[in-house]
């Protein structure tokens, strides 16, 4: 696996190269397709919230799941990389999205 640290005034994350279609961490958070067109769907069952953050730490969107799934719509976004973090609780995961 290919991984990259990137640092930014609020938050430094390290990520593992996004290559595949459907993204599975967790024990049941899906986030598919990615990389994506603009449409991705979010599979997270014991997830409450989403934020869309970008390289910078800047976030760009926050929505919540409703009964566990969120379809979001990020086609007004410039091609590139996002974080998605899922929270519930103060757990948290993040994920890397590609936008093409």
């Amino acid at each position: 696996a290919t991984y990259k640290t990137y640092t930014s005034e609020k938050i430094t994350f390290t990520t593992e190269r996004a290559d595949k279609i459907t993204e599975s961490i967790g024990n049941d958070v899906r986030i598919y397709p990615n990389p994506s067109k603009g449409s991705v769907r979010i599979e997270a069952p014991d997830m409450q919230s989403i934020r869309i953050i970008n390289p910078l730490g800047q976030q760009l969107k926050e929505t919540q799941l409703k009964d566990g799934q969120a379809d979001l719509h990020l086609e007004t976004l410039s091609k590139g990389f996002y974080f998605i973090c899922l929270e519930k609780d103060g757990q948290k995961i993040v994920q890397k999205i590609v936008l093409e």
